[in-house]
């Protein structure tokens, strides 16, 4: 068979080969994230996507997870220029994001095991991934209110001296995380109180403030302002530009601070 013809017999091959359905962000998140990359895996070898350059297996996944999955990936994962032109580095940093399974159950771990040990000595410890207990418990959050179970883990952990300030490998605190995933006014609020610095920032530069404007959840700003908290950056006029007409702008012109 000829170049020509092999090229003409994989598009056809690929036009009758239906794509995977996109991931589905309700329900069992861990089943669903199975069932999608399975799928992609199955339609890149049936379709000879797998054969192709690195930066097109990548676009093309991007191009299928569907749109609460891209809003994900661009906003929730830490992936160098070079991983993000990589399909298997974009399914295996998502899988970790999806089936954080691994982090609940250390977190689990050693809240029994920090009641054995006064003076905050295992409740900073950090598991294999560098996150303390305080940042796996807070990283695991899935974007609904938090219930009373992790709330009271939350506290037993602040309450036995865990540092609300730790960051792990991307600079990211817990006070991030919960702001980032929607975890609740609640959850910020009991962070806040407890030392969480919301000027702190990640290795990207951006702040929870950035992360809380970003995910657009009302009650959770709420509070960071009544705690007074201060954010300079332009994702935050942007958003007060959306929000408050020219008193906005003018605050984006001048470059000034804005109350959060």
């Amino acid at each position: 068979m000829t170049e020509g013809k092999e090229i003409s017999y994989s598009i056809a091959m690929a036009a009758n080969i239906p794509p995977p359905n996109p991931m589905v962000l309700t329900g069992d998140w861990n089943t669903n994230w199975d069932n999608f990359r399975d799928e992609f895996e199955d339609y890149a070898l049936a379709t000879g996507l797998h054969e192709k350059p690195n930066e097109v297996q990548a676009a093309t996944l991007r191009s299928l997870m569907g749109s609460e999955c891209r809003h994900i990936y661009r906003h929730n994962l830490t992936l160098t220029a070079r991983l993000q032109c990589d399909a298997k580095a974009i399914l295996d940093a998502l899988e970790n994001y999806f089936k954080p399974a691994r982090n609940v159950i250390y977190e689990r771990f050693v809240f029994g095991s920090c009641k054995q040990e006064e003076g905050g000595a295992q409740v900073n410890e950090r598991n294999p991934g560098g996150e303390t207990p305080l940042l796996a418990l807070c990283k695991a959050l899935r974007r609904e209110p938090t219930g009373p179970g992790t709330l009271k883990l939350l506290r037993y952990l602040l309450d036995n001296q865990a540092d609300p300030n730790a960051q792990d490998r991307s600079g990211r605190t817990a006070l991030m995380y919960s702001c980032m995933e929607r975890a609740g006014a609640q959850l910020a609020s009991t962070l806040l109180s407890a030392g969480s610095d919301p000027s702190m920032a990640d290795y990207s530069g951006a702040s929870a403030m950035v992360y809380t404007i970003n995910a657009q959840h009302q009650p959770t700003l709420q509070v960071s302002r009544e705690e007074g908290c201060v954010c300079v950056d332009v994702f935050n006029f942007t958003w007060w530009d959306q929000n408050r007409g020219d008193e906005g702008e003018e605050e984006r012109r001048s470059g000034s601070e804005t109350l959060c």
